[in-house]
């Protein structure tokens, strides 16, 4: 120690291994106990620090390379979607043997019957084995007929384990039926409306009636 200099020098060894820091604190035993204290206290809060920042280092470099490995993911992901859709584009195009743009119910049955269309529909875990509801599911707005789009985007979200499948079953009637009662209130909607027309009619008619009634009395007693 003895001077500022030595002093900085003497720290600096005693952290980077020029020599060992018990060595220096020996030497400080023989001086007041506040100094080895302080010894001690920054050789501590040196190794904290220095294993803080290592540790960070480590993290981050943890952190960051599972950044990249879900960006790879999702990368992935992103090419298999396209791969899959790009597949089921040139599927529809061969189904669609008359090239007008949409296929009946009676083309997707003969085609559905191919085994290479059924292996490869089975390979995105589509249940192909009940076409008639394959193809409602497919058909989403009930017209009878399979767009491309509807093909593509219907084949997309139902692939996967059986489970998506009969959940997209299941919210598939509930829209049919959703449709239905819209179609039916609707219906009683305008039948009230046309029952309230002809009530109000009715009821005008015989007020009419009655009020020629008492004209014709009045006049007869006159």
């Amino acid at each position: 120690f003895g001077s500022i200099a030595r002093s900085i020098y003497t720290l600096f060894k005693s952290i980077t291994g020029g020599k060992d820091w018990g060595d220096f604190a020996e030497l400080l035993s023989e001086m007041p106990a506040i100094y080895t204290v302080m010894f001690l206290v920054y050789i501590l809060l040196t190794i904290l620090c220095m294993l803080n920042i290592i540790t960070g280092i480590f993290v981050d470099a943890s952190i960051m390379s599972g950044k990249h490995d879900r960006d790879q993911m999702m990368e992935m992901e992103r090419k298999l979607n396209e791969s899959h859709a790009a597949n089921l584009r040139e599927l529809f195009g061969e189904l669609d043997g008359d090239e007008s743009g949409s296929i009946p119910m009676e083309e997707f049955e003969f085609f559905l019957k191919n085994d290479q269309v059924r292996a490869y529909l089975a390979s995105l875990k589509l249940d192909v084995s009940d076409a008639a509801r394959l193809f409602t599911l497919l058909d989403e707005d009930g017209s009878g007929e399979i767009l491309l789009d509807e093909f593509v985007d219907g084949c997309m979200r139902l692939k996967g384990e059986a489970r998506s499948f009969d959940v997209h079953s299941i919210l598939m009637h509930q829209s049919h039926i959703r449709r239905k009662i819209d179609f039916v209130a609707a219906e009683m909607s305008q039948r009230k409306s046309t029952i309230e027309r002809v009530l109000a009619r009715n009821e005008a008619l015989k007020r009419l009636k009655l009020g020629s009634g008492s004209l014709e009395f009045t006049g007869m007693t006159t």
